[in-house]
Order: structure tokens, then sequence, then C-alpha cells
């Protein structure tokens, strides 16, 4: 805890100017590090090529306990899939881009308090 006090009066000296600053920087590392956690879950939960192949190809059913993207990939293609070659095909673009702008959810957030931080 030595490093504390001359946080502290680093803060203070800047004055009531830094006090916005900090509280901006916490937001920021922690909306960081909540992403960081939310994809190391979704990495940890998943399946294998060789395994999402198995079941887009009907052999096996995907796995309901997983939470990773291509089990999640793979649950979302296996339900609008129309076993006709060329629609499969855009149904999967169509998979893949709901599976993206699920990832993508908060980085919006990160990228303003990082820009509001910076000009601040």
């Amino acid at each position: 805890m030595g490093w504390l006090k001359p946080a502290w009066d680093y803060i203070h000296t800047g004055g009531i100017v830094m006090l916005p600053l900090v509280l901006i920087s916490v937001i920021l590392w922690g909306c960081i590090i909540y992403r960081l956690l939310i994809l190391k879950q979704l990495y940890r939960k998943d399946i294998t090529p060789a395994q999402a192949r198995s079941c887009v190809s009907g052999r096996t059913a995907p796995p309901h306990e997983g939470q990773g993207v291509a089990v999640t990939l793979v649950r979302t293609f296996v339900s609008l899939r129309s076993r006709d070659p060329e629609l499969d095909r855009h149904l999967l673009e169509e998979a893949a881009t709901q599976v993206r702008s699920s990832l993508r959810q908060g980085v919006n957030l990160i990228s303003v308090v990082y820009w509001v931080r910076c000009w601040g």
C-alpha cells in the first residue's frame, strides 16, 4: 500500500479536474476486464472443429452445455439450415454475422469511454 500515498498526492495536486479522469479510467478498465472475462469464458467451453463438422453434417446433434463461439455458430446454423447447399451457404453467413454481433456488444462503450478519457 506504499503506492497509495504518492497516487493520492498526484490526484490532489491535479485538483478537481483529476476526479472525473480517475472515475472514467476506473470505468474504462472495469469494462475492459469484464469483456476479457466474457471472451475467456466463451473460448473455454467450446467444441473442436471436428465436432463442429460432425454437427453441421448431421451426424451428431450440437451439444447443449457449451457456450463457446463455435458451438453457438453451429447451433444457430443447424436451427436455420434448409439442406439446399446454396441457401445454406447464405444461412451460414447470416449465422456468423449474428455470432459476431453478439461478440461486439460492449465494445462501443469501451471506445466511447476511452475517447472521453483521452480528450477529457
